[in-house]
């Protein structure tokens, strides 16, 4: 009886681990996302300026779009701030 206690209790404890480990792999790859958006942020405003004549401001917001998103955010966000 022990021992199916034991096995119960290890079985519980790697589902916990598991339940809570999903949220924060979905944060890091979140995090990393935005991460690799800010970098092409960066390349943007470096050379928006001279190509089309505006930069997009960098903050989490606007690298969080990029990253999630990629070519199509970076190009929404060019939009946007073309218009507004």
């Amino acid at each position: 009886m022990e021992i199916l206690g034991a096995v119960g209790g290890v079985i519980a404890l790697i589902i916990i681990i598991r339940l809570l480990l999903c949220p924060i792999k979905l944060l890091f790859k979140l995090l990393i996302n935005a991460a690799v958006g800010l970098v092409i942020l960066f390349i943007f405003n470096h050379f928006g300026l001279m190509l089309v004549g505006f930069t997009i401001p960098i903050n989490f917001v606007t690298a969080a779009i990029v990253g999630i998103l990629g070519i199509p955010g970076i190009l929404g966000l060019i939009a946007y701030f073309m218009f507004f």
